[in-house]
């Protein structure tokens, strides 16, 4: 069954431009015309039947491929690498003290995603472009936590589905003026199999620092435009 599967699976990725989309689009105005028809029952069972199938296909396919809005929903997670490697961003006080970058600051940025690497392999003109405004950003975003006066989107934004690390007015009182912003590459080393971490090492990738009395005209910049 799972070859049959994966069969299929890489047929869909083959024409994956034009069946993602197109079963998106169906699928909504099939739910509506299910909705709509409910009282058939034909109609209700050949809904679910489709539905679970291509549940099925998502998530028993050993290419593990999905098609929206269906999801990954398996119970068990794979087995990860021996070693993994993760891009951290960083910012940095004149006294060499180090926080890790708040993706409040920017909400589009994680400190650990695609814009942590690209800091770290795009040109450099691009990379120092994009540093310099995260760091103006994180000044700002820094004097409205110690004011107490969030931003409107700040204020409205729907609260995260995990427990993730922020900034605070009495973290930030041990630091200085923020200097620098950093990129790290983290290396994590598991034990076989992958259930425990052994060692981590950390290098340093990309560092940036704003110039004397820039201002926020000087560091605009358009994450539409960013090297991923």
């Amino acid at each position: 069954m799972y070859l049959v599967l994966d069969d299929v699976v890489q047929s869909i990725i083959a024409y994956k431009d034009l069946v993602v989309p197109l079963f998106f689009g169906l699928f909504f105005l099939g739910t509506f015309a299910a909705a709509f028809f409910y009282r058939h029952r034909y109609v209700r069972s050949s809904y679910l039947a489709v539905f679970f199938a291509c549940l099925l296909l998502v998530n028993l396919s050993p290419s593990g491929y999905e098609i929206r809005p269906m999801e990954d929903l398996h119970k068990f997670t794979g087995i990860p690498s021996e070693e993994k490697v993760n891009y951290l961003i960083y910012v940095e006080d004149s006294a060499g003290r180090e926080i890790r970058f708040d993706r409040r600051v920017v909400p589009t940025v994680s400190p650990n995603d695609d814009v942590a690497r690209a800091l770290a392999y795009c040109s450099q003109e691009e990379s120092e472009a994009a540093g310099r405004y995260l760091l103006h950003r994180s000044h700002e975003y820094r004097e409205r936590i110690e004011a107490g006066a969030p931003s409107l989107v700040e204020r409205v934004d729907f609260p995260r589905h995990q427990q993730d690390f922020r900034w605070t007015e009495s973290e930030l009182d041990g630091y200085g003026e923020f200097v620098t912003l950093k990129v790290y590459e983290l290396h994590l080393h598991f034990e076989e199999g992958g259930y425990e971490l052994t060692s981590t090492e950390r290098e340093l990738a990309f560092e940036v620092s704003l110039p004397a009395n820039a201002t926020a005209s000087d560091v605009e910049y358009t994450f539409e435009e960013r090297c991923v």
